[in-house]
């Protein structure tokens, strides 16, 4: 291990660059699909041990071990200078010194780095499963594949997919061409390789994104197969479970209103790369990644996947209707006129996870009737709302609603509220941070919410303000901590509630913990609570303390 002050702190990450057969690949490198090139992409970060990063041209030695301590290194290269960044780097293994074809024959690999001659870092880093994708430059799928010298045969009857059926067709030594009895699609030179399903059907597609797709449009102001995503969808004929498309927009912008597809994937270069100046139409089973849509994205009974978006509008940001069931993923939702997500109608019961939804209008998420499941979202500084929720009698809203942060809405009295709940709503309010909102949750009229592990702090006037008695069963507040609420902890007006197992203090130096007035009056036990003030005194409970083990009556 070394002495010195260098120290290994994380690796960023390893990147496959190989020209693969059967797979394909993130990156490419032009070789005989007889003998795959062995390059590993790799990327990694070193710093002082006080944790600054280093900078400058350093050598590196990289070896590779069987074991996670001790052992002969299997593999060794040495780099004389490599270019280090605020502490990052980026080699490829292999350049120097060829990687052995019986590396990876093993399960377990891990590689060891020696920078500037300062002795071997510890831990080793355990090499994951990417690198052993250099098998496969001599494996095929049960003997469909023969390999003579330099020649590569493809034995296979039926139907080949792009091209003609060609039982003992030869592949070229580069591996771009089939040169007896096969013709690649137009155009296609090395950025195709050869795929096949395993059971002797071979199909020519594009290494660098066509995946598993059975046909891959590009978009494009220049040098694509079409200009507009209109255009290329236009395009897709009878898309289906066996015959997916996949659309790929290149970065810019496309001024123009899209309606999707079943069993297409519109897939921008990112966010910030590729915007759309209109609005999205989706459809069932079709996926909308890698946007900027300014112009929402509506879901009228439709179930897509929409990812790693950006997406904003003068109304609502993504809406959705009849019964959609959307997949909604890792999206920023922001600046839109209306809310952020709108669940409108009975079994409108989206999956709203990880999206970072903030500053919009109306608020971040609105449930009419709708029970979605809401978690480990960023819902902040959105107008009067973080998430409000409406019920109707026969069509409750009963969402879950766990793992997220919810603060800084803005607002006064009656808006301002982290969860606003009204009319036959049933969430369920688990583990979430619900911070500065002038009021975390309002519990208004013939809603029954359970609200269990959260976390209320700093909001501007109450942790939790409880106006329902239930329509078929009572409010459970129970084993949150409610602190540094300057008003009142919980505020519980005329209604029963049970607020068990809390901790519920430090939330003002004069003002109660808990307040309520009645009758009827709410059940209050087992929590460590400093001051319970109430109206009439007619709440029941017992073995409330406060935090010195005094006893509290409520």
């Amino acid at each position: 291990m070394s002495t010195r002050s260098i120290t290994w702190t994380s690796v960023v990450g390893f990147r496959f660059a190989a020209y693969l057969v059967l797979l394909a690949c993130m990156g490419l490198n032009t070789a005989s699909l007889a003998a795959v090139p062995e390059l590993i992409d790799y990327q990694g970060k070193v710093t002082t041990s006080d944790g600054t990063p280093l900078n400058g041209d350093y050598p590196i030695q990289f070896s590779i071990y069987a074991d996670s301590t001790g052992g002969v290194a299997l593999w060794t290269e040495s780099h004389t200078s490599v270019s280090v960044s605020e502490g990052l780097f980026h080699v490829f293994l292999g350049s120097v010194a060829d990687l052995p074809d019986t590396l990876f024959d093993e399960a377990d690999r891990w590689l060891g780095i020696n920078v500037d001659s300062d002795g071997e870092m510890s831990p080793r880093i355990r090499i994951g499963s990417v690198p052993y994708a250099l098998k496969s430059g001599d494996a095929g799928p049960d003997g469909d594949w023969t390999v003579s010298g330099d020649d590569i045969y493809l034995s296979v009857t039926g139907n080949v997919g792009v091209g003609t059926d060609t039982p003992n067709a030869k592949l070229d030594v580069a591996g771009t061409a089939m040169v007896e009895g096969f013709t690649l699609p137009t155009g296609a030179t090395d950025g195709y390789v050869l795929t096949s399903d395993g059971g002797g059907a071979g199909t020519w597609q594009s290494a660098v994104s066509s995946g598993n797709y059975d046909n891959v449009y590009t978009v494009a102001a220049s040098g694509g197969d079409y200009t507009s995503i209109t255009s290329a969808l236009n395009a897709c004929t009878s898309p289906g479970y066996a015959n997916r498309y996949l659309v790929r927009v290149m970065p810019g912008t496309y001024s123009e209103s899209i309606t999707c597809l079943s069993y297409v994937r519109l897939q921008g270069a990112g966010k910030y790369a590729t915007r759309i100046n209109g609005g999205v139409t989706a459809a069932d089973s079709c996926t909308i990644d890698g946007f900027f849509i300014d112009g929402g994205i509506t879901c009228p009974g439709v179930s897509p996947t929409i990812t790693h978006n950006l997406i904003t509008h003068s109304g609502n940001g993504i809406e959705i209707t009849a019964s959609g069931e959307p997949w909604i993923k890792e999206n920023e939702i922001s600046e839109c006129g209306g809310w952020g997500i709108h669940c409108n109608g009975w079994n409108t019961n989206a999956w709203i996870i990880a999206n970072d939804i903030h500053e919009n209008v109306f608020g971040g998420i609105r449930c009419d009737d709708a029970s979605p499941t809401i978690s480990n979202n960023q819902i902040l500084e959105n107008e009067n709302y973080g998430i409000y929720l409406i019920g109707a009698m026969g069509a409750p809203s009963e969402p879950t609603i766990d793992d997220n942060v919810i603060g800084r809405t803005t607002g006064g009295p009656g808006t301002g509220v982290g969860i606003y709940m009204t009319n036959y709503a049933e969430p369920r309010i688990i583990a979430n941070d619900i911070w500065i909102n002038y009021t975390g949750i309002e519990i208004q009229a013939a809603t029954q919410p359970s609200i269990m592990g959260n976390n209320f702090g700093y909001n501007a006037a109450f942790g939790i303000r409880c106006f329902s008695s239930g329509s078929s069963k009572p409010v459970v507040i129970q084993a949150n901590h409610i602190h540094s609420n300057p008003l009142v902890g919980v505020d519980i007006v005329t209604c029963t509630p049970v607020v068990s197992h809390n901790n519920i203090f430090a939330n003002h130096a004069t003002n109660p913990d808990i307040q309520y007035a009645g009758p009827p009056y709410p059940t209050i036990s087992l929590n460590v609570v400093d001051t319970i003030w109430g109206a009439g005194t007619g709440a029941t409970g017992m073995y409330n303390v406060d935090r010195n083990g005094a006893v509290v009556n409520p």
